[in-house]
């Protein structure tokens, strides 16, 4: 077995992880008292002499040894970033928008797509979803975001257990190339995770099987609990407003926000009415039936209204224009007098009558 290095210096312990999804990570410590800074780009070359390029996260010495954790490729998956609307566009170029760099075009395309705020990981975990595929760091920092055929590889290894319940199999290899995606003694590989001290290098992988299980059972539940979702009602807020009185809406909620909601309706509780809103309200998200094909938007909140219409194209202001009709009636009613006699004088002006409001605010709504 051939020794374990980074930047050129020997390796004393070592856990790395290679998942079947997602950036790789190391925990190292290391024969050095050279602090590394954490973003540098550092190599770690695994027995085999196989180097993998990966991003310092931390560094620090402690028990005069140098301790490091790595991540793999030059990004910083855990890094905050913001929520960004795609229209019209491709994977590629929101994954440019990342800073990451794929082995190979993606064949991803993006008609419309929110990026959900999270962090860069969140960002290629998404993208990945979307394309169903897996997404990996190799070897060079790039990343393979692409149907894969499993390879075989035949290291020289010795089998030390098997626990078939759980889809584990640990292995003493002789070299690191037992890797997710390929096959080894007829095991579809998953997740891996390599383990090195003074004495002995071990590999412990959980077969492909497992995985297919896992994904079999969440796309269960997901079926299971599909309409959960769509029940309830979430706060949005409104991004355009179309001419035909249909929203873009933004959701608060980040399992709905990546799907990106265009052209959805408005129910206003009145037959005829239209609302003019600015970018920017807020409004709440239903479905119909729980159906997620019929969105609807519902409930304002308090907030700017450009213009309402009711039955008619003019904008009515319902509230000013009842109130002051109701007032000129008030009006023409408290200074209303009878004479009582040809030459005699004027009764006294008609006692004030209240008149109900709902079949004048009927009468006006009807002539608007």
């Amino acid at each position: 077995m051939s020794a374990a290095l980074f930047n050129g210096d020997a390796v004393l312990l070592a856990s790395v992880h290679f998942p079947m999804n997602g950036a790789w990570s190391a925990e190292l410590q290391v024969s050095s008292d050279v602090v590394p800074t954490p973003g540098d780009i550092a190599t770690l070359t695994l027995p085999g002499a196989i180097d993998y390029r990966g991003r310092v996260e931390r560094a620090g010495v402690f028990g005069e040894r140098l301790r490091v954790r790595l991540t793999g490729g030059s990004s910083e998956w855990s890094r905050p970033i913001d929520v960004k609307h795609y229209r019209n566009s491709d994977g590629d170029q929101a994954v440019r928008d990342l800073g990451v760099q794929t082995e190979a075009p993606l064949e991803l395309d993006l008609p419309f797509w929110t990026r959900p705020a999270g962090t860069i990981g969140n960002a290629m975990q998404a993208l990945a979803e979307m394309a169903q595929v897996n997404w990996r760091v190799l070897a060079n920092g790039t990343v393979r975001m692409r149907t894969e055929a499993p390879f075989a590889v035949e290291p020289d290894a010795v089998e030390i257990s098997r626990d078939d319940a759980r889809g584990l199999v640990e292995v003493a290899p002789e070299v690191a190339v037992i890797q997710p995606g390929t096959t080894f003694n007829g095991d579809a590989i998953g997740d891996v995770i390599y383990e090195l001290d003074a004495a002995n290098f071990r590999c412990r992988y959980w077969t492909e099987s497992r995985a297919r299980l896992r994904s079999s059972l969440e796309r269960l539940i997901r079926w299971a609990t599909r309409d959960s979702l769509y029940l309830g009602q979430y706060a949005c807020s409104v991004v355009a407003q179309g001419a035909d009185g249909t929203l873009d809406l933004l959701p608060d909620d980040p399992r709905l926000r990546a799907q990106g909601l265009q052209s959805v309706p408005i129910r206003h509780g009145l037959p005829g009415c239209r609302v003019q809103v600015a970018p920017g309200e807020i409004v709440l998200l239903g479905f119909e039936n729980g159906d997620s094909r019929l969105p609807y938007a519902a409930l304002w909140r308090e907030g700017q209204v450009l213009s309402v219409s009711i039955g008619g194209e003019l904008p009515v202001a319902m509230a000013a224009l009842v109130e002051n009709r109701l007032a000129a009636m008030q009006l023409v009613i408290d200074t209303h007098m009878h004479p009582t006699a040809a030459l005699g004088p004027p009764s006294p002006p008609t006692p004030p009558i209240i008149w109900p409001a709902l079949p004048m605010a009927a009468l006006v709504l009807k002539t608007s």
